[in-house]
């Protein structure tokens, strides 16, 4: 049964990954009962949830606020889920069996068709493209058979979207995006390990690449 708080959590989750609450602002419990049309308490057990998941910060005798976005903990969370990913990718690919390649193959079509109509002006085109995209990272690992490891990399998926509102600022060429995407579930598929361990590092370092390379972070809160 779903509760208040349930409803809170979900809708501020999303509101905190597309940047509606600036990054190092205050989160007033009063302001958000408002827009999330809930009491004080739902709001609050809502906030430790998050708070519990790293997407909300807690200073002593000030509440709670939006983390920062910071180069530092942008590598550490690409560091956590290069580690975590490419290890359970690894494993997928020894276990993995028909159906973990079906489902694969169809989030990947998923991908593709919400790639094709991006428009990262238009939210609910972005939505659907970036829940497709994080879909088709849990298909990657979802043939290594450990729902911890899953339960981890859902945690990372999400504090690393934070980080996606600082790339919709430069260019983007979404279909070398694509591309890539595509080269690493046909590895996947060949059952290329290393090739496919190796492209799957370098995939999620490309966010700190990018936003490195166009000096992003001295306009980033």
């Amino acid at each position: 049964m779903t509760t208040l708080a349930d409803n809170v959590e979900l809708a501020l989750r999303a509101d905190l990954v597309n940047g509606v609450h600036p990054p190092g602002g205050r989160l007033r419990m009063e302001m958000l009962a408002e827009r999330y049309g809930a009491g004080l308490s739902p709001v609050r057990e809502a906030l430790s949830r998050l708070y519990a998941e790293g997407l909300v910060s807690l200073e002593s005798n000030k509440g709670f606020r939006v983390p920062a976005l910071t180069r530092d903990d942008l590598a550490d969370i690409a560091f956590a889920r290069g580690a975590i990913e490419t290890a359970a990718l690894r494993r997928a690919m020894e276990r993995g069996d028909l159906a973990w390649e079906a489902m694969l193959v169809s989030a990947l079509h998923t991908y593709r068709q919400t790639s094709r109509s991006l428009d990262t002006s238009n939210p609910e085109r972005l939505q659907a493209w970036q829940a497709a995209h994080d879909g088709l990272h849990r298909a990657l690992i979802a043939g290594s058979g450990s729902p911890r490891i899953e339960q981890i990399q859902e945690r990372l998926l999400v504090q690393h979207a934070r980080y996606r509102q600082l790339l919709y600022r430069i260019p983007i060429d979404f279909k070398v995006h694509e591309r890539e995407h595509v080269d690493l579930v046909e590895a996947v598929l060949a059952r290329d390990v290393e090739v496919a361990v190796g492209m799957m590092a370098d995939h999620i370092a490309i966010t700190l690449d990018v936003l490195d390379q166009w000096g992003i972070w001295n306009e980033a809160g």
